[in-house]
């Protein structure tokens, strides 16, 4: 479970870059946009964006063991959980930071560059726009209203998705560099027991807003 959940992740974050990077294209080139992006290039990079999310992810398969928790002392009562168990945690603080910066870091930064890029060309060209007569500018006007709704969509889902996760990876860099032990053997505080699951459900309500954002 904690594999598919990550690699899960990783793939939604190398989308949400590619699709800003679709966006950016088809504005600064809108004639060979249509010919550049063919279906055989997208299914390529849904294929791509997969197989690099499970690579990433890849040492999460090694590193998280079965283990069986008491939910009652006294009762016969247990329950079977994935626990991420690394040999040394010097390992774990540095894969984890490796994700921060990979899944969350890069992107965001990256995307944000391309959201930059497209809503300035999409400002030139409004003003150039308005410089033309009505009866020249009636069509691209039109277009111009679609891409910019398109381009102020992925602005959104940049942002939400780094509103969204910046907490629970914060929370795990925290925890990895404060507690030097596994959680195995050392009881956290109790608000970090309290603010990481609310962390982690920010974090995955990302997925359930963004179809909001698409509509």
């Amino acid at each position: 479970v904690p594999f598919i959940q990550a690699v899960s992740v990783s793939a939604s974050v190398l989308s949400l870059t590619v699709i800003s990077v679709n966006r950016y294209y088809s504005v600064h080139n809108p004639l060979n946009a249509r010919s550049f992006f063919t279906q055989k290039r997208i299914l390529s990079t849904i294929l791509v964006v997969w197989l690099l999310s499970s690579g990433i992810c890849m040492p999460l398969i090694f590193m998280n063991k079965r283990d069986e928790i008491g939910v009652v002392e006294g009762l016969p009562l247990v329950f079977s959980i994935c626990r991420e168990i690394w040999p040394q945690e010097r390992l774990k603080q540095a894969y984890n930071f490796l994700l921060f910066c990979a899944l969350y870091c890069l992107p965001v930064l990256f995307n944000m560059v391309i959201c930059f890029l497209t809503v300035r060309r999409l400002w030139s060209r409004s003003r150039q726009l308005k410089e033309s007569s009505a009866l020249n500018r009636s069509l691209p006007a039109s277009r111009l209203k679609i891409r910019r709704k398109v381009a102020q969509m992925v602005v959104a889902l940049v942002l939400l998705f780094a509103i969204s996760w910046l907490p629970v990876y914060l929370m795990d860099i925290w925890i990895d560099f404060n507690i030097p032990k596994s959680l195995q053997d050392v009881t956290p505080s109790p608000w970090v027991l309290q603010l990481r699951p609310f962390a982690q459900w920010l974090g995955l309500t990302n997925s359930s807003l963004n179809p909001i954002c698409y509509c």
